[in-house]
């Protein structure tokens, strides 16, 4: 059965400035543990091995320094928090444990909505956990994720659909009981989509014995979904840990899974949904491999990563799949893994995945320190229109503070390879929060191409605050490669935001400005409003704030000339 309701963010909204200390921050307590997927013998067909393999980690270059970077949200009594969020052509959303929190593409805090008061026309307040966020730049909707109701037989999936680029207005709400009989109850769900359908993959234990039992894809009707409708819904039962591909590829009729399948054969299987709406039907594609083992998870389960000051250690969980997505008719993915593969690996590193759509391995990567000295964990990864891909992680370290980090792939490198790890945020203090006697880091990360170029990233992780035992989630916003080219050659990419916008806007110049910036705003029929000449030949940014009360709603073009360039913007200004 499925709940269906909707929701005006304003209307719940609690702003910060708004919440005391004490309403920001409720008892602190665990969220559910994550229990371990069937292990799987080795499969021996249809299995297709890598042809290139990077053991080491980096090509002896960096990876690019952020363009920028800001703070998302603070403890908030949950740990731990999953970080996890997306990013629009206006909006950065994070999304922790029990709160959404809405900025604008320089950081400025727009929203921060406890998801209690999102879910509550569904009639659902109990415990909320595992929120996990994804945009889709295609039809320019947000699509949200949460689990309900841990170790009952009341256990419940959320999902909602926003029904316009700003995640600060209206959303379609839907609640679905994770199992009809009751008898299980749903952990760690994934959302993905591609243009036909909705998909949450989750992992199913019992309600009483909490055993592991199986994996769930739930399949939605996206359109019924955006539209308000009650949608069909598909369930296929499958191994847990199967993760479903993000699909940005406007054009891709089949949704692409990929699971963890045999450690001791270095496998991974990747799964299809295809059909036709409401006749789909879901087919095994392969098993891309590599010429290479590793562990499931430490030896017992054991708390793995070191850190600074500190003789507590942080658990690194398991090596099911942490981030995939479809793009450039490509299947993309990355996960932790553990090192050496025996009983008793001694470091958790990060393997990522590219693979073609008959499961033919094209690139495999390590992300790995063989001296032990560094560990990697919690990875996402993605890829921009030229196949640029960037991979994020969590970094521990006992000469560091837990912090997070990202590698670089330029697709103009060789297959696998990566740049040296740049940590984009440092952890500031140590860190210790036991969970069921584990100290729990994670569970995720979330990292996304830039829909304003489609070339650029932004990446969102975990960090250790400044107050011993707390952690922070921090937002880089990365160049892609042509970016960087650009901004040496002299060739400029320019962005405008907020758009929509009040008639105040920034304009962002990616790249280096050799000359005087002439900025002129026209209506449609070519009449010109307003006028400014920069002088500052160093100028990165310029803010607009003269139009605000003077533009009437409507779309206006912003004529920027600069190194010769003359570069049109469109403004759409609504008050």
């Amino acid at each position: 059965m499925i709940t269906k309701a909707t929701v005006n963010v304003r209307d719940i909204v609690d702003l910060k400035t708004q919440r005391s200390l004490s309403e920001q921050i409720d008892d602190p307590h665990a969220m559910p543990e994550h229990g371990l997927p069937h292990p799987h013998s080795p499969a021996q067909k249809n299995v297709h091995y890598a042809k290139t393999h990077k053991e080491l980690e980096n090509l002896g270059q960096p990876s690019p320094s952020p363009l920028t970077g800001f703070a998302s949200k603070s403890y908030d009594g949950y740990y731990p928090p999953d970080p996890h969020g997306a990013v629009s052509e206006n909006f950065v959303v994070g999304s922790v444990n029990d709160e959404l929190y809405v900025q604008d593409r320089s950081g400025n805090l727009l929203s921060d909505i406890k998801l209690k008061n999102f879910w509550g026309p569904v009639h659902t307040t109990i415990r909320l956990f595992d929120p996990r966020l994804v945009y889709d730049p295609n039809a320019h909707i947000w699509v949200l994720v949460t689990a309900a109701n841990a170790f009952s037989d009341s256990s419940c999936l959320l999902i909602a659909l926003s029904q316009t680029e700003d995640p600060t207005a209206s959303w379609n709400l839907y609640k679905v009981k994770a199992d009809s009989a009751g008898t299980l109850w749903a952990d760690y769900p994934s959302i993905a989509f591609n243009k036909n359908w909705v998909v949450v993959t989750v992992n199913l234990f019992g309600d009483t014995s909490n055993s592991s039992d199986t994996g769930r894809i739930y399949l939605f009707n996206k359109s019924e979904m955006m539209n308000g409708l009650t949608p069909q819904m598909k369930i296929f039962d499958v191994d847990q840990g199967v993760y479903p591909a993000v699909t940005y590829d406007s054009s891709m009729n089949n949704l692409y899974l990929l699971e963890t399948f045999s450690e001791p054969a270095g496998q991974l299987q990747m799964l299809k949904i295809y059909g036709t709406l409401g006749s789909e039907m879901i087919a095994s594609v392969g098993y891309p491999a590599v010429q290479m083992t590793w562990g499931q998870e430490p030896a017992n389960g054991n708390d793995l990563a070191p850190q600074l000051n500190d003789t507590a250690k942080l658990q690194c969980n398991d090596d099911r799949m942490g981030s995939v997505l479809c793009k450039n008719n490509i299947i993309w993915g990355t996960h932790t893994i553990f090192l050496p593969a025996d009983a008793a690996p001694a470091r958790s590193s990060v393997m990522w995945w590219a693979i073609d759509t008959n499961g033919e391995v094209l690139q495999n990567g390590l992300i790995d320190d063989p001296t032990g000295s560094t560990f990697y964990a919690f990875p996402s990864i993605a890829v921009n229109k030229y196949n640029d891909a960037l991979i994020s992680y969590s970094i521990f370290s006992a000469r560091l503070h837990p912090g997070a980090g990202y590698s670089y792939h330029d697709h103009k490198q060789s297959s696998g390879s990566s740049n040296n790890s740049y940590q984009s945020i440092s952890g500031q203090n140590t860190y210790s929060r036991s969970g069921s006697g584990r100290d729990r880091w994670g569970d995720c990360s979330a990292t996304v191409v830039d829909p304003l170029n489609d070339i650029d990233f932004w990446t969102i992780n975990e960090y250790a605050e400044s107050t011993a035992n707390n952690w922070g989630t921090w937002w880089a916003n990365v160049g892609g490669s042509d970016t960087l080219d650009h901004a040496t050659s002299g060739a400029l990419n320019v962005v405008l935001f907020p758009n929509p916008n009040n008639g105040n806007f920034n304009l962002s110049f990616l790249g280096q400005v050799h000359t005087a910036v002439q900025i002129d705003i026209y209506d449609m029929l070519g009449k010109r409003l307003y006028s400014n000449n920069d002088p500052d030949p160093q100028v990165s940014s310029i803010w607009i704030s003269l139009m605000s009360g003077y533009l009437e709603d409507g779309i206006y073009i912003a004529r920027i000339i600069v190194n010769g360039q003359t570069i049109d913007k469109k403004i759409m200004v609504h008050h």
